[in-house]
């Protein structure tokens, strides 16, 4: 109960939610200001990100850039897969995951919450069906 009463006040993000914040997360991530150890690609990038999207998306990358981490990401946030969200956005290293942080504290609430109200679940249908007997 201590977890579901640590959000009663302002409660937690939906899934629906989740998935809208991930989506302009993903957008700032992107337009994130190069710094001078960046090579001449991150810059021709970043210019070009001015004019035109340029990101990874769906699952089929293997890599552990953040850019494949986040696509994997994505791809289970749209498939409601919510822990694996998770598991890849933890994997990132800085300054990605520190962009991401805000949206990862809600998921994990999120989680969080869905984890207690479940298991309360359980144990009022358990506490109901030994009294019945």
């Amino acid at each position: 109960l201590e977890i579901l009463t640590a959000h009663q006040d302002k409660g937690v993000a939906t899934l629906k939610q989740l998935q809208s914040q991930f989506e302009s997360t993903i957008e700032t991530y992107m337009q994130q200001p190069i710094t001078a150890k960046d090579g001449i690609w991150e810059r021709i990038k970043q210019n070009l990100s001015k004019l035109i999207v340029i990101r990874k998306i769906g699952e089929n990358h293997d890599g552990n850039d953040a850019q494949s981490h986040i696509a994997r990401a994505e791809v289970a946030l749209k498939k409601d897969q919510l822990t694996t969200a998770i598991e890849e956005i933890e994997a990132l290293s800085e300054p990605a995951l520190q962009a991401f942080g805000d949206w990862l504290s809600a998921a994990k609430a999120h989680q969080q919450v869905n984890e207690a109200s479940d298991g309360l679940y359980h144990d009022v249908v358990m506490t109901i069906g030994s009294e019945k007997k």
